[in-house]
Protein backbone atom coordinates (compact mmCIF):
# COMPACT_ATOMS: atom_id res chain seq x y z
CA UNK A 1 0.00 0.00 0.00
CA UNK A 2 1.28 3.45 -0.92
CA UNK A 3 -0.13 6.52 0.80
CA UNK A 4 0.14 10.16 -0.23
CA UNK A 5 1.28 11.88 2.96
CA UNK A 6 -0.51 15.13 2.09
CA UNK A 7 -3.89 13.86 0.90
CA UNK A 8 -3.83 10.57 2.85
CA UNK A 9 -5.10 8.85 -0.30
CA UNK A 10 -3.91 5.25 -0.53
CA UNK A 11 -3.37 2.98 -3.46
CA UNK A 12 -2.58 -0.71 -3.53
CA UNK A 13 0.55 -1.47 -5.52
CA UNK A 14 1.21 -4.90 -6.99
CA UNK A 15 4.75 -5.59 -8.12
CA UNK A 16 5.68 -8.16 -10.75
CA UNK A 17 9.38 -8.83 -11.08
CA UNK A 18 10.73 -10.56 -14.19
CA UNK A 19 14.24 -11.85 -13.52
CA UNK A 20 14.92 -14.01 -16.56
CA UNK A 21 15.92 -11.20 -18.93
CA UNK A 22 19.63 -10.54 -19.35
CA UNK A 23 20.83 -6.95 -19.23
CA UNK A 24 22.22 -7.40 -22.74
CA UNK A 25 18.62 -7.50 -23.95
CA UNK A 26 18.75 -11.10 -25.09
CA UNK A 27 15.58 -12.97 -24.30
CA UNK A 28 16.39 -16.54 -23.30
CA UNK A 29 12.85 -17.83 -23.54
CA UNK A 30 10.19 -15.78 -25.28
CA UNK A 31 7.39 -18.04 -24.13
CA UNK A 32 8.28 -17.27 -20.50
CA UNK A 33 8.28 -13.52 -21.23
CA UNK A 34 4.90 -13.74 -22.92
CA UNK A 35 3.49 -15.77 -20.02
CA UNK A 36 4.79 -13.11 -17.63
CA UNK A 37 3.09 -10.36 -19.63
CA UNK A 38 -0.14 -12.38 -19.73
CA UNK A 39 0.04 -12.77 -15.95
CA UNK A 40 0.36 -8.99 -15.51
CA UNK A 41 -2.51 -8.38 -17.93
CA UNK A 42 -4.70 -10.99 -16.21
CA UNK A 43 -4.09 -9.37 -12.82
CA UNK A 44 -5.14 -5.97 -14.17
CA UNK A 45 -8.23 -7.52 -15.76
CA UNK A 46 -9.26 -9.36 -12.58
CA UNK A 47 -8.86 -6.19 -10.52
CA UNK A 48 -10.64 -4.11 -13.17
CA UNK A 49 -7.64 -1.84 -12.94
CA UNK A 50 -7.50 1.20 -15.14
CA UNK A 51 -4.45 2.45 -13.28
CA UNK A 52 -1.29 2.84 -15.30
CA UNK A 53 1.32 0.13 -15.32
CA UNK A 54 4.84 1.19 -14.39
CA UNK A 55 7.50 -0.71 -16.33
CA UNK A 56 11.15 -0.27 -15.54
CA UNK A 57 14.47 -1.99 -15.98
CA UNK A 58 17.87 -0.82 -14.78
CA UNK A 59 18.18 1.91 -17.41
CA UNK A 60 14.53 2.43 -18.32
CA UNK A 61 15.30 1.68 -21.96
CA UNK A 62 15.70 -1.45 -24.01
CA UNK A 63 13.99 -4.17 -22.02
CA UNK A 64 11.28 -1.83 -20.75
CA UNK A 65 10.59 -0.64 -24.29
CA UNK A 66 10.34 -4.15 -25.67
CA UNK A 67 7.97 -5.18 -22.86
CA UNK A 68 5.75 -2.13 -23.49
CA UNK A 69 5.81 -2.69 -27.26
CA UNK A 70 4.77 -6.31 -26.75
CA UNK A 71 1.88 -5.18 -24.54
CA UNK A 72 0.79 -2.60 -27.16
CA UNK A 73 0.94 -5.22 -29.90
CA UNK A 74 -1.14 -7.65 -27.82
CA UNK A 75 -3.72 -4.87 -27.32
CA UNK A 76 -3.86 -4.32 -31.08
CA UNK A 77 -4.37 -8.04 -31.68
CA UNK A 78 -7.13 -8.23 -29.05
CA UNK A 79 -8.87 -5.24 -30.64
CA UNK A 80 -8.79 -6.97 -34.03
CA UNK A 81 -6.48 -4.34 -35.48
CA UNK A 82 -3.73 -5.04 -37.94
CA UNK A 83 -0.30 -5.06 -36.33
CA UNK A 84 2.72 -3.20 -37.62
CA UNK A 85 5.58 -3.83 -35.19
CA UNK A 86 7.84 -1.23 -36.79
CA UNK A 87 5.14 1.48 -36.61
CA UNK A 88 4.33 0.61 -33.00
CA UNK A 89 7.96 0.93 -31.94
CA UNK A 90 8.44 4.06 -34.05
CA UNK A 91 5.52 5.80 -32.29
CA UNK A 92 6.98 4.84 -28.93
CA UNK A 93 10.38 6.23 -29.91
CA UNK A 94 8.78 9.58 -30.74
CA UNK A 95 7.77 9.86 -27.08
CA UNK A 96 10.85 8.30 -25.54
CA UNK A 97 14.05 8.08 -27.58
CA UNK A 98 16.11 4.92 -26.97
CA UNK A 99 13.07 3.05 -25.69
CA UNK A 100 14.21 0.27 -28.01
CA UNK A 101 17.90 1.04 -28.12
CA UNK A 102 19.08 -0.14 -31.50
CA UNK A 103 17.77 -1.32 -34.83
CA UNK A 104 19.70 -4.54 -34.26
CA UNK A 105 17.89 -5.23 -30.99
CA UNK A 106 14.56 -4.37 -32.63
CA UNK A 107 15.36 -6.78 -35.48
CA UNK A 108 16.55 -9.55 -33.16
CA UNK A 109 13.47 -9.32 -30.99
CA UNK A 110 11.02 -9.39 -33.88
CA UNK A 111 12.62 -11.92 -36.19
CA UNK A 112 13.28 -14.97 -34.00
Amino acid sequence: MVTNVRSKASRRVQQFHYTKWQESGDINNRDVLIQFLLQVRQYKKEKSSRSPTLVHCRTGTGRSGIFIALDCIMNQLEDGKSVNVYETVHKMLLHRPLMVQTEVRFHINTSK
